[in-house]
């Protein structure tokens, strides 16, 4: 009986573990990487979060766009948090930074794209910046490229 048991408990445990792994994401892409597949990059608050049959649809007040054509108030979708397309889960009144992509003609995004809570986002605003302002982007540890010929002043 001890053995039925346990192995009842094994296959609950391994159960369990494949589901996780169902719906866990691999790494997120590099921030130039993520930018570029992007149909919009922008900082906001939440406003409003409102579960529908589908999908949850999350209302933000933006504050700045890094890419893409945005309203001051802009509806992004994403997945129902119990659902294996691994919606966002976004609160009422925090500020993120959102990454979306079209689906259906409607700005999407999910746990897989580098979505973050703004409190979390200081590196990826730097490089983005640097993106806005065509400058080279540099990782920690690595050194300034020298100027092209291209950026340098004619003489």
């Amino acid at each position: 009986m001890k053995r039925v048991i346990l192995l009842l408990m094994c296959l609950c445990f391994l159960a369990g573990s494949r589901s996780v792994e169902a719906s866990s994401c691999a790494e997120p892409p590099p921030i130039e990487e993520a930018y570029a597949g992007a149909s919009s990059v922008f900082v906001g608050k939440v406003m409003m979060v409102r579960e529908r049959t589908r999908n949850v649809k999350v209302s933000f007040k933006v504050y700045k766009v890094f890419k893409g054509a945005l309203d001051d108030v802009s509806v992004v979708l994403t997945s129902l948090p119990n659902d294996m397309g691994q919606g966002y889960p976004f609160q009422p009144e925090e500020q993120y930074l959102v990454f979306t992509y079209l689906q259906e003609g409607r700005d999407h995004t999910n746990l897989c794209t580098r979505t973050k809570p703004l409190s979390e986002a200081s590196v990826d605003i730097k490089i983005l910046d640097r993106i806005l302002r065509q400058e080279p982007v540099v990782l920690v540890g690595e050194q300034e490229p020298p100027p092209t010929a291209a950026v340098l002043p004619n003489l």
